[in-house]
């Protein structure tokens, strides 16, 4: 379910790159998936935040590609926040596959 979600969700972040129009959700976001992950579906959220890490880079490379350097630091900043948040459930649900 988390791979599903996380694929439709990088196809809108790579297109809003593509667009110009890509902007940060807020940390706040990220710690709402980490306490879900922590609390209740460690599979979901840590296949959802490898989806959004693995698309994140190609968004980069869009916005890159149209000149808009905005779009360019949120694309890393989303890449970084899902990779720590991945760690974070990862390192307190340690029985959990990641």
């Amino acid at each position: 379910m988390g791979s599903l979600i996380g694929f439709f969700v990088g196809l809108g972040i790579m297109a809003s790159a593509w667009s110009g129009d890509l902007e940060f959700w807020g940390i706040g976001v990220f710690v709402v998936a980490g306490i879900l992950g922590i609390l209740l579906f460690p599979n979901t959220v840590g296949t959802f935040m490898t989806s959004i890490m693995f698309m994140s880079p190609i968004a980069v490379v869009l916005a890159a590609i149209r000149g808009n350097s905005d779009s360019v630091k949120v694309a890393l900043g989303l890449t970084a926040c899902a990779w720590l948040t991945q760690i974070v459930v990862g390192t307190i649900r340690k029985g959990s596959v990641q």
